[in-house]
Parts: structure tokens; C-alpha cells; sequence
């Protein structure tokens, strides 16, 4: 394996990985959450895209927990 894959796979937050299955070629493997701190950092992304949406809401006058009230489970909501 080469090094750009390498460093491109890294950039991207993935792991360049020969996979035997593929005969040996390069598959990029994006890793589990099972670490403790990717774990950490997802969590911590869903709480702030969270609370920055919940402002948002709140700027226009809006309660962010009501605007999925009346809809039926998995209805997408046209805006």
C-alpha cells in the first residue's frame, strides 16, 4: 500500500486496510464507534449540532421539541 492512500484514508477519517477478502487491495475501513473516543466525539458532535439547532428554532419563535407533534412515526416533514 502506498503512502497517498495512506494519507488520503487518514485524512478522511478511515483506515486503509489490504483486505484479503479483495485479493490483497486497499479498502478503506471507516472505524466502529466501538472506541471509547470516537465514541466520545460523536456524542459530543450529536449534542452540539443539538443545542445549535434548538437555538435556531428558538431565533424564530419556534419550540424545537414541538415541530414533530401530529406527525405519525418515520413521516418525513416537508418544510
Amino acid at each position: 500500500m502506498d503512502e497517498f492512500n495512506r494519507r488520503l484514508a487518514r485524512a478522511n477519517g478511515l483506515k486503509a486496510e489490504p483486505d484479503p477478502e479483495l485479493g490483497g487491495a486497499i479498502n478503506l475501513v471507516r472505524p466502529s464507534l466501538a472506541d471509547a473516543g470516537r465514541l466520545h466525539a460523536a456524542q459530543r458532535a450529536i449534542a452540539d449540532q443539538r443545542a445549535s439547532f434548538e437555538t435556531f428554532v428558538a431565533q424564530r419563535g419556534l419550540n424545537a421539541r414541538s415541530l414533530a407533534v401530529g406527525l405519525a412515526p418515520g413521516t418525513p416533514r416537508a418544510l
